[in-house]
């Protein structure tokens, strides 16, 4: 019969004993296990009768006086060796088998048929030291052998001798856990579900990365500075969840979005969404961001029905196809769908730049990509300070305003045109920079030339710049030229991450002088930048405008 759960209260507290018992029992101890290493201690008898409580009890509180004694000096166990991996430590395992645990732990309540205490405490201490002397491995797989799944679901823990116990009683033998009974529930119900790496996604998944690589490659900006990607700060993980539904409504099922959220961390850990946006921000991301899902006056609605028309025309213009319907279930519809329209056009130009790149790198013989941009002069200015001193004054040093251009041919090239602030940066500069690379090139001209620039009127977006490339196919160079402009606030590319890599380096060197400072640069990139330095601009402004009012005079 069981004894009552009220009898686990009732043993008296600890009785300390002389100095002189101690020291018997200690020889007592050394004598009858000699042999026993890190197990060495009183044994228990057969019989929870032949020693009453207090007596097990008090023998507990001398051996644990006996391990303190003999416990070497702090200084020794910081010197001591580490333990290595699948060691048994025989500190804790000391702790476990001491008479006084072993006691403590039989008798806990653990379930209604009071498996610890019918185990008995010699039980309890000859499972618990059969189990310490396995190594780590050994372990694992002997309590496998313990863990029994049913037919039903259930689940049997049994002993050495096919002994049942509870799952408390369990844990509380093996000094086991939940997560570990877990984790050998999961291995016996499914032994292919521990191995992650052994499951395959499924095909609705393999979609899924296809088109998630596709959907961060339109609208992701890659960071200079940690090689990350964001989406615009306008975007949400739903939106993104919604525009992959809309597209796979003809295909095939789509995941649902626990799942989609799970893939995109897994594959993607380095897209994120940014809560703030570091460089400069999108004037129509702003604007629709903060009028998408508000109620607006109609002042405000006449406003974003101003900006959807100049939206409308500039996609009608660039593509040359009718916009789809402008009515949307929920929200503010006008600021919706003027969003969606402004993604588009942004994504549809950074594919474009991207198809260009790769069909110059492939295919050399046929064309060439060009990217033109300029460098913030504020990293640059002379002397260069890696840690700037307070007494010096900002406006005493020379500024030294660089260009870089990259250029895509088969292989990355790499160039950067350094100038004092006596030069404008306007048209001239560019065409100059754009010249000089021509008048250099190596080997043939391909014939088609794809031109990434700034979204600027004052260097790029003018006429000046146009009757230049215009002059270029005129005298044959090319037979075609593309340019580019990313929208303004969507301009971040490779070329930013080359200045990311000059700045940084200026950031741990001092530059005190321009072959200086052209060291710093064409050590701090791969492929190492061909610098030059520009101390005069072809006036093709000049030149352009005498030869536009000749034209206009003509035609009056």
């Amino acid at each position: 019969m069981s004894p009552p759960r009220e009898l686990f209260s009732q043993f008296p507290a600890l009785v300390p004993l002389g100095n002189a018992e101690t020291e018997e029992h200690e020889e007592n101890a050394q004598d009858e296990n000699e042999d026993d290493g890190p197990f060495a201690f009183e044994a228990l008898s057969d019989s929870e009768e032949d020693k009453s409580p207090e007596q097990v009890l008090a023998t507990g509180r001398r051996f644990k006086e006996t391990l303190r004694e003999e416990k070497p000096p702090r200084a020794q166990v910081g010197n001591s060796r580490k333990r290595r991996p699948g060691e048994v430590d025989s500190g804790f395992v000391l702790s476990k088998l001491t008479p006084d645990c072993l006691v403590k732990e039989q008798r806990q309540f653990c379930c209604k048929k009071t498996c610890l205490w019918n185990l008995g405490i010699n039980r309890l201490r000859s499972e618990r030291k059969r189990y310490f002397r396995l190594s780590r491995t050994e372990r694992s797989v002997y309590l496998e052998s313990l863990v029994t799944k049913l037919e039903s679901g259930g689940v049997v823990f049994r002993l050495s001798q096919n002994l049942t116990v509870c799952r408390k009683a369990f844990k509380i033998i093996f000094c086991v856990g939940n997560s570990r009974l877990q984790r050998l529930r999961l291995q016996d119900k499914h032994p292919a579900s521990i191995d992650t790496v052994a499951r395959q996604p499924s095909a609705e998944a393999f979609i899924l990365l296809e088109w998630l690589d596709s959907f961060f490659l339109s609208h992701c900006k890659r960071q200079p500075a940690d090689g990350k990607y964001h989406l615009p700060n306008n975007f949400t993980k739903k939106e993104v969840y919604d525009y992959y539904r809309t597209d796979m409504v003809q295909v095939r099922e789509c995941l649902q979005y626990s799942s989609f959220k799970h893939y995109w961390v897994k594959f993607y850990p380095l897209v994120t969404i940014p809560t703030t946006n570091k460089f400069s921000v999108c004037d129509f991301c702003e604007l629709y961001k903060s009028k998408r899902d508000k109620g607006v006056t109609r002042i405000e609605k006449g406003i974003l029905r101003k900006f959807l028309l100049v939206l409308e025309l500039d996609l009608h213009e660039v593509h040359g196809r009718p916009l789809p319907c402008l009515h949307e279930p929920h929200g503010n519809p006008e600021a919706v769908q003027a969003l969606k329209l402004h993604r588009k056009q942004q994504a549809e130009e950074r594919a474009a730049a991207r198809r260009r790149r790769w069909k110059a790198l492939d295919s050399p013989k046929d064309c060439a990509y060009i990217q033109i941009d300029g460098m913030d002069q504020k990293k640059t200015a002379l002397p260069h300070f890696s840690k700037q001193p307070k007494s010096v004054d900002g406006a005493a040093l020379v500024g030294v305003h660089l260009v870089g251009a990259m250029i895509f041919h088969g292989k990355l090239h790499t160039r950067a045109f350094l100038t004092y602030n006596n030069l404008k940066s306007d048209s001239n500069l560019t065409i100059t920079v754009l010249q000089k690379i021509l008048l250099e090139w190596e080997g043939i001209l391909p014939p088609t030339l794809y031109l990434q620039l700034d979204n600027t009127v004052r260097e790029n977006k003018n006429n000046i710049l146009f009757a230049y490339l215009a002059m270029l196919l005129e005298k044959k160079v090319f037979t075609k030229i593309k340019r580019g402009f990313f929208l303004v606030g969507h301009t971040h590319e490779f070329i930013d991450q080359m200045f990311s890599r000059f700045s940084q380096a200026l950031r741990r060197e001092n530059a005190f002088t321009m072959s200086r400072l052209r060291y710093v640069i064409e050590n701090s990139y791969d492929p190492k930048p061909i610098t030059s330095i520009l101390t005069q601009t072809w006036d093709f402004k000049h030149f352009i405008e005498t030869e536009l009012k000749l034209f206009r005079t003509l035609l009056s």
